[in-house]
């Protein structure tokens, strides 16, 4: 059926979130904060993690209350059965999008930083193939797989921060509110699109077995996503002065290169390879589950996987629409404002009209 009745833990729930955010930090995507914040990159996505956080607060409300408890019902409460029509598509363009940014991005690391001499598209489908399978599963698979994928990720950023204190100026971070107060305030929603993994969640809110608890977990996710992102950025600037940080495609690669392994570890950054290809592969299967499941909801398909294959051969086409990465970086920066609006602000919407109409019991 389109709709599963598995159920998981609401801690789950919010392991599965944080692990959507945390792999962004390995993606080139997040120079963009770099470029909005300058100094204070640190500062500008603790305050669009608080945005994004407000935002959150009356979907999780709304999705605690409905009899589904996902974005579908949302969503129907909001403009009813063709609105979720219309949402439905839109939602997962937007999420096929992100999809194919992160699959350009990770494939072009990884053939500039270890396999120069591969072809892009070896890269391109060994990525996105294992993905589609785990997409493929149920949602429970989805978040058991996050529980063997958190560790190698948060213990990775963890061993860069360590490695790199040697490296860091404090100065660097001066001055410290960076382009100025309502320079941050004013480019913090263009920030806010890396928290967009988080809708993600709403798709698989109702399978949270203790519904007491929806609410204080996805405001948990932004939270714990906003700090990781702040101590990564502050780390950065330290390590790389601004604006030398921004003439890097690959800045965590680079920061990975500066952790001495000792004698027998010298190309210890090898390492990172494997956490970033797993974590890619379970970012890119939850944005393609989500997606496929939004669709199958709205248009009443009997299972989500019938169209996952079509999912992924756009996945495919739009990797390959950026010329360079230079280009991908550019697409990735001038979609952020849509992809935050219907990632973020729409949920936020749907669960202010679904009040207003009286549908939330």
């Amino acid at each position: 059926m389109a709709q599963s009745r598995l159920q998981y833990g609401s801690r789950s729930l919010a392991i599965f979130g944080v692990l959507l955010l945390a792999t962004q930090e390995y993606y080139p995507g997040m120079l963009q904060m770099l470029q909005l914040g300058e100094t204070a990159a640190w500062l500008l996505i603790l305050i669009a993690g608080a945005m994004v956080t407000l935002m959150v607060w009356p979907a999780a409300a709304a999705l605690r209350r409905l009899p589904g408890g996902n974005l579908h019902d949302l969503v129907c409460a909001a403009f009813g059965k063709w609105g979720a029509v219309i949402h439905a598509p839109l939602l997962a363009a937007t999420l096929l999008f992100v999809c194919a940014i992160v699959l350009r991005e990770t494939s072009e690391m990884a053939l500039t930083a270890n396999f120069p001499h591969t072809p892009q598209t070896v890269a391109v489908i060994t990525l996105l193939t294992p993905a589609v399978l785990t997409a493929a599963t149920d949602k429970t698979a989805l978040i058991w797989a996050a529980h063997l994928t958190i560790a190698p990720v948060m213990v990775g950023l963890l061993v860069i921060l360590a490695g790199t204190i040697g490296w860091a100026t404090p100065g660097f971070l001066a001055p410290y509110l960076g382009p100025g107060p309502v320079a941050l305030l004013q480019r913090a929603p263009l920030a806010a699109f890396h928290f967009g993994p988080v809708c993600v969640l709403y798709t698989m809110a109702g399978g949270v077995s203790d519904r007491r608890q929806l609410v204080q977990t996805l405001l948990m996710v932004p939270v714990i996503g906003s700090i990781i992102f702040a101590i990564i950025k502050a780390n950065l600037v330290m390590i790389y002065a601004f604006p030398t940080g921004l003439s890097m495609a690959f800045p965590m690669h680079q920061a990975a290169r500066l952790v001495i392994g000792g004698r027998f570890f010298e190309r210890i950054e090898g390492l990172w390879l494997f956490i970033w290809v797993m974590s890619t592969i379970a970012f890119m299967s939850a944005l393609l589950h989500a997606s496929a499941l939004c669709m199958a909801r709205a248009y009443k398909l009997r299972t989500f996987r019938t169209s996952l294959l079509p999912m992924a051969a756009v996945v495919l086409s739009l990797a390959y629409f950026p010329v360079d990465q230079a280009q991908t970086i550019l697409l990735n920066e001038a979609m952020a404002l849509p992809v935050g609006t219907v990632t973020l602000a729409l949920p936020a919407l749907c669960a202010a009209v679904a009040a207003l109409r009286g549908k939330l019991k």
